[in-house]
């Protein structure tokens, strides 16, 4: 089923921006392991070395289900391949987004 061009730019648009969102809440979920050789966030935040694990396990399973299950091409619903600036799909050649966005 063919899709008319503005259809599949939109909806990648959409796709893209719940990618956005997916990745600040990993880098969320993965801050506190990080910031963690700097500060004492067991004494300040209650949060104990299981606690930290638990938080960046959460955010990768996260992120892993949304690209490996929902970030897909609009047109062929496979993989459009890495890369937020993608124009086409590395599948089916269609034009997800204008060069010039």
């Amino acid at each position: 089923m063919e899709l008319d061009r503005e259809v599949v730019k939109s909806k990648y648009q959409s796709t893209l921006f719940r990618a956005k969102l997916v990745s600040a809440f990993f880098i969320v979920m993965l801050l506190p392991n990080v910031l963690n050789r700097f500060f004492d966030f067991e004494g300040k935040l209650g949060l104990g070395d299981w606690d930290r694990i638990w938080m960046m396990l959460a955010g990768l399973v996260v992120f892993g289900v949304f690209y490996g299950l929902l970030y897909k091409c609009p047109q062929c619903r496979k993989f459009p391949g890495g890369g937020w600036n993608r124009c086409h799909c590395k599948s089916c050649g269609v034009e997800l987004r204008d060069a010039s966005e």
